[in-house]
């Protein structure tokens, strides 16, 4: 994932996403809205709002409103309210709105946005993807606005600089639920290497083609570096961010029963019943067993990346420039080297992989809209949110590439989960180019056999639900390697069949029929 980027052309492409990200740091009360807190944020009180309505460049009149933003908290930002209160002062001006900045720790994302909207809670913009706070799935419980009648007039940014296949991947029923965040869209699994391990062990990282060839390196660093996990196997990270490497297009979801192989035919699958998750799940045991893997890997939220913890981490898509806005935005400063592996499927899950959504209940969808049209187009609104303010948070090069303070004061938010990642800052090391290098990437990516395939979840809706929570019981413990694969395996994809699994792989089977006889 990005996080720090200059301007640039506009694009086409898409992400994963790994998963791959841990969340942690806690925020004081002057922070902003945090989990579980009530009343205006430090945003909403920072500047003053405007009393009177303001206009549009087309004098469009607005009246003054405040929008609650749900924000993907994963590090320190204990002068947030300084950086809040810069962004207000634009967007009053601009679309006399202040936004409410929520913010929400990552690993309790999925569960704070569900509750607030099975209670009909008040908000109007969250992050939103196949693998976090899902898509599909809560578009299928009507928890999202549709965005279709006022798209055009509310984002016209945000539209000229996407290509028309994004929306296309987006639509659910034919309508368009969300809008994307711009970002590499052709993605391959890749492997974060901590340098200063490789070079002290001079390990070729070059000649590994499989998760298998990481195994006496593995076993190097637990012999020899104590302080340090060899590998961060965290919950079902390693399989969420490899399910390019293993060859599949997760349709549902990254973590929903429903895929296909990207590269082969239009047949539906349960990937859990496969052979590629049986084999992973028992190299992973492997590794655990051996001590390559922390042992509380099923139950952590602890985020080691940002202290240097681990000598490999996974990531959901390597991309030029990758390993050092990684080592600079998620290991605290530590430097890392990128390796790929598999191919590069452009695919819709990746398109779905980073969106921003409305609330079905927002009483202001389109001032919601134009605010996200800001993030997309505006890079000052758009790098305030994600580095803070210069002197506070980072400082500037005379090249003006950024170097983030990583203080505490104000330690950003990831690029990926705000607006249009290719108008962020360039940060220190990142090379000149790489957007043309990425552009080449999705141009020449090749796309999945079931790209522009949208799964309309509303017929099996009770039966993802209960996949759902069978696949939270299980799965971190499994793909870990924290539980006896040959007792658990069978357990947990009995327990996805009685919820209903296989009636998911026969209503993605008929619907990617009906698609494929339409094209």
């Amino acid at each position: 994932m990005n996080k720090g980027y200059k301007k640039t052309s506009v694009w086409l492409s898409i992400v994963v996403l790994l998963t791959l990200l841990v969340s942690a740091c806690s925020s004081n009360g002057n922070a902003g809205k945090q989990e579980g807190q009530s009343g205006e944020s430090p945003a909403a009180t920072g500047t003053s709002t405007q009393e009177a309505p303001s206009e549009t460049a087309s004098g469009e009149s607005l009246e003054p409103v405040t929008l609650k933003w749900l924000v993907p908290k994963t590090f320190n930002m204990n002068k947030a309210d300084e950086v809040f209160a810069a962004i207000n002062k634009i967007t009053q001006e601009k679309i006399n709105a202040t936004i409410d900045f929520t913010l929400v720790e990552l690993g309790e994302y999925d569960q704070k946005v569900s509750m607030m909207l099975a209670a009909n809670e008040s908000f109007d913009i969250a992050f939103t993807s196949n693998w976090i706070n899902p898509y599909i799935p809560n578009v299928a419980k009507g928890a999202y606005a549709a965005l279709d009648d006022i798209l055009e007039k509310y984002a016209p940014q945000t539209i000229a600089g996407t290509n028309a296949a994004v929306w296309d991947a987006i639509k659910v029923d034919g309508k368009i639920y969300a809008t994307p965040i711009q970002q590499i869209y052709a993605r391959q699994f890749g492997l974060m290497f901590k340098k200063e391990l490789l070079d002290k062990y001079k390990f070729d990282y070059t000649n590994v083609k499989k998760l298998e060839d990481l195994e006496p390196y593995l076993q190097q660093i637990k012999e020899n570096e104590p302080d340090l996990f060899p590998i961060e196997g965290v919950g079902s990270n390693i399989w969420e961010n490899g399910l390019n490497y293993f060859g599949f297009d997760a349709l549902v979801g990254t973590r929903t029963p429903g895929a296909v192989k990207s590269f082969g035919d239009l047949k539906a699958v349960n990937q859990y019943e496969s052979q590629d998750f049986k084999d992973y799940v028992e190299l992973m045991r492997s590794w655990y067993q051996k001590g390559y893997i922390q042992k509380d890997a099923a139950t952590t939220t602890t985020n080691y990346r940002s202290q240097g913890k681990y000598a490999i981490v996974t990531d959901p898509v390597t991309k030029p420039g990758g390993d050092v806005e990684f080592s600079s935005s998620q290991a605290g400063g530590i430097p890392y080297v990128a390796h790929g592996m598999g191919d590069r499927p452009l695919t819709t899950g990746s398109i779905q992989a980073s969106m921003n959504a409305i609330n079905k209940n927002s009483q202001h969808p389109e001032r919601a809209l134009m605010f996200i049209d800001l993030l997309n187009s505006d890079p000052e609104i758009l790098n305030l949110v994600v580095f803070g303010l210069e002197g506070l948070s980072y400082t500037k090069s005379a090249d003006g590439k950024v170097t983030q303070k990583m203080d505490g004061a104000y330690d950003g938010v990831y690029n990926f989960f705000v607006g249009n990642v290719f108008n962020t800052f360039y940060t220190e090391g990142q090379p000149d180019g790489m957007w043309e290098e990425t552009a080449k990437i999705n141009m020449e990516a090749k796309p999945s056999v079931a790209l522009g395939f949208v799964f309309n979840s509303d017929p099996v809706s009770n039966e993802l639900a209960k996949a759902q929570a069978v696949i939270d019981q299980y799965l971190k413990a499994l793909a870990s390697g924290s539980v006896d694969v040959d007792k658990v395996l069978p357990e947990f994809i009995q327990k996805l069949k009685n919820a209903g699994s296989e009636a998911i792989i026969a209503e993605l089977q008929k619907q990617l029929d009906a698609w494929a006889a339409k094209k």
